[in-house]
This record gives structure tokens, C-alpha cells and sequence, in this order.
């Protein structure tokens, strides 16, 4: 039903309720209370739907935000293990270009001593050139000499072998070191790839975790959205509601037994376990207070007066939000409502006097455990009940 047939049905409604003032609530008004409720009921099952979406939502998005932490987390980690594998690519690139630097300089000294070696038997080449070996051998001073002679060459060519050997060695141990350092490096550089390529990944997982996030927002967004048109549309029929409760209010009772006082309308239950205002972060507002009590314990007039609305037929979270309830008019403007009842013995344009049984604690409609929701409305507008008991 939209907003302007809503006001046209209740325009008609009032006019009814003023010229018929002798009955509770008229069946026209009845009929249409009970459509006002059926329609806040179908809101209330899409306002948890959304709840419950988004609930589910948050759940999501909370283990998304943790998959999200932990790839950032292994992405600095690996971009650590990369920089580090860097590092030792560069000293052993490093190492590389000295150890050939010291094979270069190594490979010159090499030439250098085999430069020399040869100008030195050069050199006695030319001059013993023209000597023959019997010349050479009497041209000694002694076999003394001689022998001292040949033991010089023989130092020299052995001074010269050890010399080109030694070099030689470190050439070669220089060379294995760089075939080492060569393959390590390799080795760091295949490791490097197989780092890149995981840092590649995880950045592609975090992106689309990222993507999911923003839709899991954009959807959270478009449930607060509905729900708080659902919740707009809902107050609309809670206000059609209370004016119909206006409407009727005094024509169940013509002495105003509110005067008398409210008293708690389970004896021996007063502990609250929902108060009277906005609860739930704000999302919904209570239009009453919660007594919670054993299945089955008698609910009692909170003061006298006239029964004036009874709807039974309810089960557990189905039905409508109230559950089976009844209202009671006081006079002066004032009534009491008593939802999610298991029964209810009395009925409309019962008279009850304060303190008498008029229903028992249930769990109803939209109700979470036995407890008894009970308001209190001054001209159809909910108000604190503990204002008043």
C-alpha cells in the first residue's frame, strides 16, 4: 500500500472512529489494522533479511580484510627476500670483476716472468755464441768455477719454473673461485625469478581482494540503503498505526483509570532486558520495554480499563513482529500493549480491572526467548514506560 491510499484509508478510518465511538475498535478498523500489521510484518522479515545480509556481509569482508593483511605482509616479505637476493647478486657481480681483475694482472706477471726468463737465456746465448764447449770449459778458472757455473743456470731455470708455477696455481684457483661465484650467482638469480614471480602473484591476489572488498562495500552500501528505506516506510505504517490507536483510544473506556497509576505488569519480574529507545548501533528503536519470565507466567493489567485489540494466531518469528498481543485502554488518552504472548483468556471490549491476568509470557513473532514486550501509548504515540510504572 503506498503513502497517499495509506492516508485515504485512514481518513475514512477516523471519521468511523468518531461517529462510532461505543465500540473498542470498529471491524473496519480492525481489518485494517490487521493489514497495517501484515505489511509491517512483511517489512520487518525484509528489514532481518537485510540484517542478516548484512551480517553476513561483515563477516566477509572482515576475512577478506585479513587475507588482504596477510598478502600485504608476505609481499613485503618477499620484496625483502628480492632486495636481499639483490644485494648478494651485485657483491658476488662485484667479487666476480675482481677475482678477474687479479686473474688479468695474475695472466701479465705471468707474460712479464716468461718475458724475462727468455731475455735471460737470451742473453747467455749470445754470449757464449762462438765459445765452443771445450773453450767454455778451459776458459773456467777452475772446475770450482765450472761447477758454480752450471749450479747458476740451473737456480736461475729453477727460480723461473717455480715463479711461473706459483702464478699458474693462483690462475688457476682464481678461475675456479669465479666458475663458483658464477654459478652461485646463477643460482641467485633463478632464485630471484621464482621471488619475482611469487611477489607477481601475491600483488594479482591482493588486487582481486581488493576488488572484492570495494564490491563487498558497494553492496553494504546498497543494503543500508534499503534498509534504511525499509525502515522509512515502516515508521509511515508505525504512524498510520498509532493514529488508527489515536482514533480509538477513549472509546474502550469511559473513566480514566490512568489517574490510578501503572503498576509492573509481571508481579515479581522487573529486571528489563531491552529499555525503551534506539538500540542495535542505533539501527532500531524500541518502542517499549522487554520483561523477560518463564513460558507460561500470567501477565497482569498494568491498570484497569477496556480491551480494545486482540490478535492471536502467532508462532515463533513468524507471523507478525508482535507475536499474539492486546491492548488495553485506560482512558485519558492512555493504553498498554502485551506482545509475544503464549495466550491470551480475555477479549475485545472486556472490561479488566489492574492486576488481573489478561494474558501470558510467550515468545511469539520476531522474539528471541520468553519475555513479555509491553508499551505504553498516550494518544497512539508510543512513550518511556518507565515513566510511569
Amino acid at each position: 500500500m503506498n503513502s497517499k491510499m495509506t492516508k485515504r484509508w485512514l481518513s475514512v478510518l477516523v471519521c468511523c472512529a468518531v461517529l462510532i465511538v461505543s465500540a473498542p475498535i470498529t471491524s473496519y478498523a480492525d481489518s485494517t489494522l490487521d493489514h497495517l500489521n501484515d505489511q509491517y510484518e512483511q517489512l520487518e522479515n525484509q528489514q532481518q533479511a537485510i540484517k542478516d545480509k548484512l551480517s553476513a556481509t561483515k563477516t566477509e569482508k572482515e576475512k577478506q580484510e585479513a587475507i588482504r593483511s596477510s598478502l600485504t605482509s608476505q609481499i613485503t616479505t618477499t620484496q625483502q627476500q628480492i632486495t636481499l637476493l639483490d644485494n648478494k647478486i651485485n657483491y658476488l657481480q662485484n667479487d666476480i670483476a675482481e677475482k678477474e681483475q687479479k686473474i688479468e694482472e695474475l695472466s701479465a706477471e705471468v707474460l712479464e716472468q716468461q718475458d724475462l726468463f727468455m731475455k735471460r737465456i737470451r742473453s747467455i746465448y749470445k754470449s757464449s755464441v762462438g765459445t765452443s764447449m771445450l773453450g767454455m770449459v778451459f776458459g773456467v778458472d777452475s772446475l770450482g768455477s765450472y761447477l758454480s757455473y752450471g749450479k747458476y743456470l740451473s737456480r736461475i731455470s729453477e727460480h723461473d719454473s717455480t715463479l711461473l708455477q706459483t702464478l699458474a696455481d693462483n690462475i688457476a684457483e682464481l678461475r675456479e673461485l669465479q666458475q663458483q661465484m658464477q654459478v652461485e650467482k646463477e643460482d641467485l638469480a633463478d632464485t630471484k625469478v621464482t621471488a619475482e614471480s611469487k611477489k607477481a602473484s601475491l600483488t594479482s591476489q591482493k588486487t582481486e581482494v581488493e576488488s572484492t572488498l570495494q564490491d563487498i562495500k558497494k553492496m553494504e552500501q546498497e543494503y543500508l540503503a534499503d534498509q534504511a528505506a525499509i525502515q522509512k516506510e515502516m515508521q509511515q505504517i508505525q504512524a498510520d498505526i498509532d493514529a488508527i490507536y489515536a482514533a480509538a483510544a477513549g472509546s474502550g473506556s469511559q473513566v480514566d483509570y490512568s489517574t490510578t497509576g501503572f503498576i509492573y505488569p509481571i508481579k515479581g519480574y522487573t529486571y528489563i532486558s531491552s529499555y525503551y529507545g534506539w538500540r542495535f548501533n542505533n539501527t532500531d528503536y524500541h518502542t517499549g520495554v522487554d520483561f523477560p519470565a518463564p513460558a507460561n507466567t500470567p501477565i497482569r493489567a498494568s491498570a484497569s480499563g477496556t480491551v480494545i485489540y486482540v490478535r492471536t494466531g502467532a508462532g515463533y518469528g513468524r507471523n507478525w513482529g508482535y507475536g499474539n498481543y492486546l491492548i488495553v485502554d485506560h482512558g485519558g488518552g492512555f493504553s498498554t500493549l502485551y506482545a509475544h504472548c503464549t495466550s491470551i483468556p480475555v477479549s475485545v471490549g472486556d472490561t479488566v480491572t489492574k492486576g488481573q491476568t489478561i494474558a501470558y509470557v510467550g515468545t511469539t513473532g520476531w522474539s528471541t526467548g520468553y519475555h513479555l514486550h509491553f508499551e505504553i501509548r498516550r494518544n497512539g504515540a508510543h512513550t518511556n514506560p518507565l515513566n510511569y510504572l
